[in-house]
Formats: structure tokens, C-alpha cells, sequence
């Protein structure tokens, strides 16, 4: 933060998070015949060959949540998403 105003990159992690934590229209769950390691990656991310379809939200979406820590993944209240997300956004926006 810097006078007080949220980084781009923060701002819209956090807009993701909320916009889509409660849906599953963009997040597909990974499909795979055996879990041998965590790999981490839970959800398809489409294969995008140009920039165009790295700006749309079937491609960002489910990125933006596999990059998130899994405590995210057990959240099942509004409050304590948001204190999460408080705390990881502004972790990585000091990076």
C-alpha cells in the first residue's frame, strides 16, 4: 500500500476472490486418474496461445485461486475470507 491506496495487483486478486469464491462456473476441478503428489494446481487452466486469452476470465480465474494458499479452500465465511485475503494481498503486494 502506498498512501493508503491498494497496489493493481492486490486489488484485483481480491476482486477475483470475492467476485468468484462462491461459484464454480470458472473454477473446473482437475481431473486426473491418480493423486500421486500435490501439484498445485486444483482447477483446469485452459492452454491460451495469445494475450487475448489470457485476459479472459476462464483463464484467470481458476489461476488466480490456484495460486491461492489452501487455507483459502476451507473458508466458509464471508469475514473470514475477507481477513484472509486482507492478510495474502497484502503479503504479496510487499513483494
Amino acid at each position: 500500500m502506498f498512501l493508503g491506496l491498494p497496489r493493481f495487483h492486490g486489488l484485483f486478486i481480491r476482486t477475483v476472490v470475492l467476485k468468484y469464491f462462491w461459484t464454480d462456473q470458472f473454477r473446473v476441478r482437475t481431473s486426473r486418474s491418480r493423486d500421486l503428489r500435490s501439484s498445485g494446481s486444483r482447477y483446469d487452466v485452459p492452454a491460451t496461445f495469445t494475450r487475448y486469452g489470457t485476459f479472459r476470465r476462464m483463464y484467470y480465474v481458476p489461476r488466480v485461486f490456484n495460486d491461492l494458499p489452501n487455507e483459502f479452500h476451507d473458508i466458509t465465511s464471508l469475514k473470514a475470507l475477507k481477513h484472509c485475503l486482507r492478510q495474502y494481498v497484502t503479503l504479496v503486494s510487499s513483494c
